[in-house]
C-alpha cells in the first residue's frame, strides 16, 4: 500500500501526522512537499502521486485545499478545529490503525461543481468584487432565463451546504442526494429564492452589469467582465473515504447546536 499524509503545517498537528505515519507499518508513506521538505521525509507533489489514498491532517480547510490537487481517495481527519467534512479524529485512527491497514473502510462518491475548466468540491460564489458595486447576472436553466441583483450567488454542492450556503439562508442538503443549491446573497430587488436543481442540469450565467469574481472554495479565484459567460456544470466525483457510518442527522445535531460552539 502507499499512501500520502497531507498535514496542516502547524507543529503539533504535523506531530500527529508523523506518529501515524509510524503507525502504518509496512506502508509506503509520503508526506507533501511542504512538510517532507521542512522535515527531510520522503515526499512528493500532491499532483503527482499516485497512490492508494491520501490521508489530510487539520481540519476541512486542509481537505478543501487537498482535494483541488488530486483525483485519488481522501480521507479527511480532524486534528483541530470544527472538521463538519472530516471523516474521523487523528486520535482514533491513531488507536487504531488496522482501520487503514487492514483497509476497514469504504469509499464514497460525492459531486463537484465544475465551472471555468475547474472543480469545487464546497461551493461556487459569485460575487461582486467591491462593497460599493452590485452585480446582475442572467441565469438560463432548460432554456428558461432568470435575472438576479444583488452581493452574488452560491452554488453548492451537497458536502458544501452546511458552509457559506447555509449561513447566508440556503438549505441543508442530505448528503446522497444528487443536487446543487443556488442561494443569492443579498439580493436587491429580485425574487429569487434558494433552490435545488438536479446536478445534471447546466446553468448558463451571463454577468450583465459590473465585473465578478468567481470563487472555488474560497482559494481559486477568477475575475470575469460584464458581457462575459460561462456555464456551471457536474463536475469530477470527489472520493471519500469512509472509515465508520455515520448518521447525517446525529452529525447535525453536535455540530450545529449552540452547545458545540
Amino acid at each position: 500500500m502507499k499512501i500520502m499524509i497531507v498535514s496542516k503545517p502547524v507543529k503539533s498537528v504535523f506531530k500527529k501526522s508523523l506518529e501515524l505515519a509510524k503507525k502504518l507499518k509496512d506502508v509506503k508513506v509520503f508526506f507533501d512537499s511542504t512538510n517532507g521538505k521542512k522535515y527531510n521525509l520522503p515526499w512528493q507533489k500532491i499532483e503527482n502521486f499516485k497512490g492508494d489514498m491520501i490521508i489530510t491532517v487539520g481540519g476541512d480547510g486542509t481537505f478543501l485545499w487537498t482535494s483541488h490537487k488530486t483525483n485519488l481517495p481522501i480521507l479527511p481527519l480532524r486534528a483541530e478545529g470544527i472538521g463538519f467534512l472530516t471523516r474521523g479524529d487523528i486520535k482514533d485512527v491513531l488507536k487504531n490503525p488496522k482501520i487503514i491497514l487492514e483497509k476497514k473502510y469504504k469509499i464514497k462518491k460525492y459531486p463537484k461543481i465544475n465551472i471555468l475548466g475547474n472543480n469545487a468540491t464546497n461551493e461556487v460564489v459569485i460575487s461582486r468584487p467591491k462593497p460599493s458595486k452590485i452585480i446582475k447576472l442572467q441565469l438560463t436553466i432548460d432554456g428558461e432565463s432568470f435575472s438576479f441583483m444583488g452581493d452574488g450567488l452560491i452554488i453548492s454542492t451537497p458536502l458544501g451546504s452546511t458552509g457559506y450556503n447555509l449561513s447566508a439562508g440556503g438549505p441543508i442538503i442530505y448528503p446522497k442526494l444528487k443536487t446543487f443549491s443556488i442561494t443569492p446573497i443579498a439580493p436587491f430587488n429580485s425574487k429569487i429564492k434558494p433552490i435545488l436543481i438536479p446536478i445534471d442540469k447546466k446553468i448558463k450565467i451571463d454577468v450583465e452589469k459590473n465585473d465578478c469574481f468567481v470563487i472555488l472554495d474560497g482559494n481559486v479565484e477568477k475575475s470575469l467582465s460584464k458581457g462575459e459567460s460561462f456555464v456551471v456544470k457536474k463536475g469530477n466525483n470527489l472520493k471519500f473515504v469512509e472509515i465508520k457510518e455515520e448518521n447525517f442527522f446525529n452529525k447535525l445535531k453536535k455540530f450545529f447546536t449552540d452547545k458545540h460552539f
